[in-house]
């Protein structure tokens, strides 16, 4: 039983609980061969304290993979056709001070 306990109370205060959670329209943009999100109007929650800048980053930088391309693809597409989606972060943030994001869902 403290077991069970310690393992929940471990998950309450996971990195994953203080992700950043972001609803609305992205720009994405290639500056120095990187990637960058910027949200455009989106409301923000759980912004972790790492944060310094506006702007995200894709968890995903092998440009040639399956992932990161289709991704890529969701924000193009929801950027030109000013679409809202969810992205949500990973808690961490880069040396800059994006945030990192692994989740990119299509308009709620």
């Amino acid at each position: 039983m403290k077991l069970i306990i310690a393992l929940l109370f471990g998950l309450l205060i996971s990195p994953s609980t203080y992700s950043g959670e972001y609803i609305g329209v992205f720009h994405p943009y290639w500056y120095n061969s990187s990637l960058y999100i910027k949200p455009m109007g989106a409301t923000k929650t759980n912004i972790p304290d790492c944060v310094k800048r506006q702007l995200l980053r894709l968890y995903d930088t092998d440009i040639s993979s399956d992932i990161f391309k289709h991704k890529y693809s969701m924000l193009l597409a929801t950027w030109l056709a000013q679409k809202k989606i969810r992205v949500i972060g990973t808690g961490r943030c880069t040396a800059e001070g994006d945030e990192i994001v692994r989740i990119i869902n299509y308009p709620l």
